[in-house]
C-alpha cells in the first residue's frame, strides 16, 4: 500500500501539468452535476456575466473545452513519451550493471575456491604469501574473465553511484586486470613478486576466516567488497 501511494506522489511530482489538466477537465465534465448546487450556480453565472449574449457564453464554454482537451492530449503525449524515454534508460542502465555485477561475481567466486583451497591446504590463516608452490597450485585453473570494454562500462553508470563508490568499481576492475595481465603468463613465468602482489589482491577482496562451530578454514568477501557488489545488484535490480 505504501508503494502505490509512494508511486501516485510520485507521478503527481513528475508531471503537474498532465495531472492539472486531467483534474480541470474531470471538474468540467461533471459540471452540469456541480450546477446543481444553487450557491456554484450563482458563482458560475456572475463568472459569465460579462458575456451578456448567450450565444458569447456558448462560444465561450466550446472554447474553453477545446483548449483544455488540445492541453490535455499534448501533455499526454510528452508524458508518455517521457515513460518510454526513462524505460528505456533504465534498460540501458541495468545492461550495464549487469555487465559489472557478473564481471565482479564469477571472478570473485573463481578467486573464493582458489583462496579457499590454498588455506584449507596450509591449514592456518595467514595474510601473507609463505608458499609459493602450493600458492600455483591453487590457482592453476583460474582465468580472470572481465569485459573488454569495462572502463566504457564504469563510465555510463556513473551517474548512478557517489564518486567514491565509481572509484572503488574502478579501483576493482583495475586489480582485476592486474591479475588477468600476469596469469596470461605461463605460470613459471610469474616471479615471485608478482606471486605476492596476486595475493595481496586476492585477499584483499576474499578474506579467509575460521567457522568457530568447526573449526573449518573457509573464506568470505571482504566488507568493502560486498558493499560495492550489494550497490550493483540494488541500482541494477539483481535478485540475490
Amino acid at each position: 500500500m505504501k508503494k502505490y501511494i509512494k508511486n501516485i506522489k510520485r507521478f503527481i511530482m513528475e508531471n503537474p501539468l498532465f495531472f492539472s489538466s486531467i483534474v480541470i477537465t474531470t471538474i468540467f465534465i461533471i459540471c452540469p452535476l456541480l450546477l446543481r448546487n444553487n450557491r456554484l450556480v450563482y458563482i458560475v453565472s456572475e463568472f459569465l456575466k460579462p458575456l451578456r449574449k448567450q450565444g458569447f457564453k456558448s462560444s465561450y464554454v466550446e472554447t474553453l473545452g477545446a483548449i483544455l482537451g488540445t492541453f490535455l492530449a499534448i501533455s499526454g503525449a510528452l508524458w508518455t513519451q517521457k515513460r518510454f524515454d526513462i524505460k528505456e534508460e533504465n534498460e540501458k542502465k541495468r545492461e550495464h550493471i549487469l555487465i559489472v555485477y557478473y564481471d565482479f561475481f564469477f571472478v570473485f567466486q573463481d578467486i573464493y575456491l582458489c583462496m579457499n583451497n590454498y588455506m584449507h591446504r596450509r591449514g592456518k590463516i595467514e595474510n601473507f604469501l609463505s608458499d609459493k608452490s602450493l600458492f600455483m597450485y591453487s590457482v592453476k585453473y583460474l582465468k580472470i574473465y572481465i569485459h573488454n570494454e569495462w572502463v566504457s562500462n564504469v563510465a555510463s553508470i556513473a551517474k548512478y553511484f557517489t564518486d567514491e563508490e565509481v572509484k572503488k568499481i574502478y579501483e576493482i576492475y583495475g586489480e582485476l586486470s592486474t591479475i588477468k595481465n600476469m596469469f596470461e603468463k605461463n605460470l613459471d613465468d610469474i616471479t615471485e613478486i608478482e606471486m605476492k602482489n596476486i595475493f595481496r589482491i586476492m585477499y584483499k577482496h576474499i578474506t579467509p576466516c575460521m567457522d568457530l562451530s568447526t573449526y573449518n578454514i573457509t573464506a568470505e568477501l571482504q566488507k568493502d567488497t560486498k558493499k560495492i557488489m550489494n550497490l550493483l545488484a540494488e541500482a541494477g535490480d539483481i535478485n540475490l
